[in-house]
């Protein structure tokens, strides 16, 4: 019986397994086997390079390596992609987590950027106030005596957007500055004083009424994103250029947007926080209230 040369019988085996690829239901992807890639779409068959010796010279053959057969193409372009969506998925993940612990950290970059800026303002401003907050400590009986005249001063000094002043809550951990006014792009760079441009003229501090400050809570640094967690006897305080103002929280209320009856005189002078509320609603404000308990003198070097 006569035996086919080896070369013969490479060649059946070539083709046994190019049949093989072809009734394989694989679509647009590519097959390899052995040292040849076939595509059933396309019906095309190409020697690939063998890694020892390359190409097949002129006129010769490369015996496929029947051991080998590897799917491509499309199954490690759908890993890939499948490795993009799960790492996209993974950011967007930690971008949440991170919203709902410290707020929206997109937002909050703009508003530390401004904060820089607003905070050198401020120094401008104690040291133009240097002189009028040099002011003798009030009297026990009359704490804003010495400060009613350059308070109201300072407020027609101010224009709406401008930097007033700085406000501390150790409670809560809060240091920032307050800027004038309540618009959209004045809360985006930090807590907010009610003036007439927002419909609610209040009082600056010194001037015996009711003081009103606004902030939010998820967006823009979150001022008072953690103004649920004072209690009465909490300290705040409002540092203006021309004195720092010390108030003690006595209550909190939670109210409909419409309800300005917080602002109401008692009498005494009074801050008045605000904020949205519940976190990420704005269906109601969470509104805290303190009472004045002591003025001191800002003292600064020309």
């Amino acid at each position: 019986m006569a035996i086919a040369p080896a070369e013969s019988r490479a060649e059946v085996e070539v083709e046994r397994r190019v049949a093989e690829c072809d009734a394989r239901p694989c679509g647009e992807d590519t097959w390899h086997i052995g040292r040849l890639r076939c595509s059933p779409a396309s019906a095309k068959v190409e020697v690939l390079p063998h890694p020892r010796i390359g190409h097949p010279p002129p006129g010769g053959r490369i015996l496929p390596d029947v051991r080998v057969l590897a799917r491509s193409g499309g199954t490690r372009g759908r890993a890939r992609l499948g490795s993009v969506l799960i790492a996209a998925g993974v950011l967007v993940l930690a971008w949440a987590g991170f919203t709902l612990w410290r707020g929206d950290p997109v937002t909050a970059v703009y508003t530390w950027y401004a904060q820089r800026g607003l905070s050198r303002d401020v120094d401008r401003l104690e040291q133009r106030w240097a002189r009028a907050a040099s002011l003798p400590p009030a009297t026990a009986g009359d704490p804003l005596a010495a400060y009613a005249d350059v308070a109201r001063a300072f407020a027609r000094s101010v224009g709406d957007g401008d930097a007033i002043g700085r406000i501390a809550i150790p409670r809560i951990g809060l240091h920032m500055v307050v800027v004038q006014g309540t618009s959209t792009a004045d809360l985006a760079r930090g807590p907010g004083h009610y003036d007439a441009r927002s419909g609610h003229a209040t009082a600056f501090p010194g001037e015996g009424g009711v003081v009103a400050i606004a902030g939010h809570r998820t967006t823009f640094l979150a001022p008072f994103r953690h103004l649920d967690e004072l209690h009465a006897d909490n300290r705040i305080e409002l540092r203006m250029p021309y004195g720092t103002f010390v108030y003690r929280v006595i209550g909190h209320r939670t109210v409909l947007p419409t309800d300005w009856g917080i602002l109401r005189p008692r009498g005494f002078e009074e801050l008045v926080l605000s904020a949205c509320t519940p976190i990420y609603s704005a269906s109601h404000r969470l509104v805290v209230f303190a009472r004045l308990i002591g003025v001191a003198s800002t003292t600064r070097a020309a």
